[in-house]
C-alpha cells in the first residue's frame, strides 16, 4: 500500500503580485545565454572493459556532437589520487571542462 499526503500552500494575491512586479522590473528572474560550443574532456576509470568503453565513448560522443561540441580524447585511469589529479590537469590544458 502506498501513502502521498499533498500539503496545501496559500499565499496572499498582494504578495505574488508585489512579486512579479519586482521581477518586471529588473528585467526578469534570469537570463538564459546562448549555448557555444566547447570541447569536452573527459575521465573515467581504467577498469572498464573494451566493450564497456566502446559503449561509453560512443553514447558520449553522440550527446556531445548534438550540440555542436568535440571530444576530446577520452582519459582513462585508475582509482588513485594522484593519477585523478594529473588526468584532469592533462584534460585542463587541453580544452575547457564543465
Amino acid at each position: 500500500m502506498a501513502r502521498a499526503k499533498i500539503s496545501p500552500l496559500a499565499i496572499a494575491e498582494s504578495l505574488v503580485k508585489r512579486a512579479e512586479e519586482r521581477a518586471w522590473a529588473a528585467g526578469g528572474l534570469l537570463t538564459v545565454k546562448a549555448f557555444e560550443p566547447r570541447k569536452i574532456g573527459a575521465l573515467t576509470r581504467s577498469s572498464l572493459e573494451a566493450k564497456q568503453r566502446t559503449r561509453f565513448e560512443a553514447a558520449l560522443t553522440e550527446k556531445i556532437d548534438w550540440f555542436g561540441s568535440s571530444l576530446l580524447p577520452v582519459r582513462y585511469c585508475d582509482d588513485d589520487a594522484a593519477a585523478v589529479a594529473e588526468a584532469l590537469a592533462s584534460l585542463v590544458g587541453r580544452g575547457r571542462m564543465f
